[in-house]
């Protein structure tokens, strides 16, 4: 799918469901929070890096079906909390995950790997 397709898929969208297993890093949960979509996911891999589980989605346990799905249900009744969450998902990829914040890592090792050399 396009970018302008997944844009399109996402903003006829209430909720990103993201059911993988041991998921090393979802892009997908990163373009699906910068939408502005609250996100469920298992808690496994890095997907606890990005989720801020009760505050950008909710994080239940690893392969755990009945915790996800009474996530999808907790969410689905209470439109004003999927919002919120939909909202602080899209502040939180705008400040935590953009292009921007993700050069700053890289350059940080390099200049700590530069000044430990020098000694």
């Amino acid at each position: 799918m396009s970018g302008k397709g997944v844009a399109t898929a996402l903003s006829a969208s209430d909720i990103f469901l993201w059911p993988a297993i041991n998921e090393a890093y979802g892009m997908a949960i990163l373009e699906a929070q910068a939408a502005g979509w609250p996100v469920i996911a298992g808690n496994s891999g890095g997907v606890g890096q990005i989720i801020r589980d009760g505050k950008t989605g909710i994080l239940t346990k690893e392969g755990n079906i009945k915790d996800f799905t009474n996530a999808i249900e907790l969410l689905l009744a209470d439109s004003n909390r999927c919002l919120a969450m939909g909202e602080a998902a899209k502040l939180t990829a705008e400040k935590d995950h953009s292009l921007e914040q993700a050069a700053k890592t890289p350059e940080a090792i390099l200049i700590e790997s530069k000044k430990g050399k020098r000694r």
